[in-house]
């Protein structure tokens, strides 16, 4: 969800003691940062996920899994796929609705971007 980095400026500011000198060292004293960061504003962690669903992130990653390493719809299914991801188990419905939805937004974005009229050339 969130990079270290976007973690780590949350929670780790320079300490200075009463003379104004670095403290050294660090605590471990956040076994709660997940729902801290989730509640946190999105300005201090740089991020919007607090805003997003997480049945929509969830939706995202089996969609990208899917489509980056050229997998089967079905995939989603699979005991041994769910056992070891780390998605929450959904459906191939789910999954063909989902990049159903992805293809309709795609097809918007291009019928505005296009031109009414263009060619297209295939050489071979």
């Amino acid at each position: 969800m969130f990079t270290n980095r976007q973690v780590a400026t949350f929670y780790f500011q320079q300490v200075l003691d009463a003379q104004d000198e670095p403290v050294v060292g660090y605590f471990r004293q956040h076994p709660d940062f997940e729902e801290v960061m989730r509640s946190a504003v999105p300005a201090e962690t740089g991020t919007l996920v607090p805003w997003i669903r997480r049945c929509s992130l969830n939706l995202f990653g089996w969609l990208r899994w899917t489509v980056m390493c050229d997998l089967s719809l079905h995939v989603c299914e699979n005991p041994e796929t769910r056992r070891y991801s780390n998605f929450d188990p959904i459906g191939e419905e789910q999954l063909l609705e989902g990049l159903a939805c992805v293809v309709q937004h795609v097809k918007t974005i291009m019928r505005s971007e296009l031109l009414d009229h263009f060619g297209l050339k295939l050489d071979g």
